[in-house]
């Protein structure tokens, strides 16, 4: 699997969209803070699954499924925007039975990498803006 997030890091599609960071929630803005730049971060992650109503991860990749946690860090390590993986989907070119889950982050700050992606319990990877 841990070749599923290194091929998903790979395939990572980014674009910036220049949309400014969301407000701290702060009374008084502080005046030598310009607001940030941001981008989305786009891709998919591969896993054994099985195809009942829904692909769902099994095995070693039952943490992965519609719903699970996307993070992206920082260079610090923390979590500096999240996402979730979308509804899961069979990879047809497989006869192995393996689901694709395409995710989508936004909102990404500028300025804050080198970045790594975390998807569900999986180690973070890291990833090129």
């Amino acid at each position: 699997m841990r070749r599923a997030l290194i091929t998903a890091a790979a395939c990572l599609a980014l674009a910036g969209c220049g949309e400014p960071a969301a407000e701290s929630g702060t009374t008084k803005p502080d005046p030598a803070a310009t607001p940030r730049e941001t981008f989305t971060v786009s891709g998919f992650v591969t896993a054994n699954g099985s195809f009942g109503l829904a692909c769902n991860g099994i095995g070693r990749s039952a943490d992965l499924h519609q719903g699970a946690r996307v993070v992206v860090l920082g260079a610090d390590g923390t979590g500096i925007a999240t996402g979730a993986l979308a509804e899961g989907f069979a990879d047809d070119d497989s006869p192995q039975g393996r689901c694709i889950f395409p995710f989508t982050v936004r909102k990404v700050p500028e300025g804050r990498g080198p970045f790594t992606l975390r998807v569900a319990r999986r180690d973070a990877v890291p990833f090129a803006r």
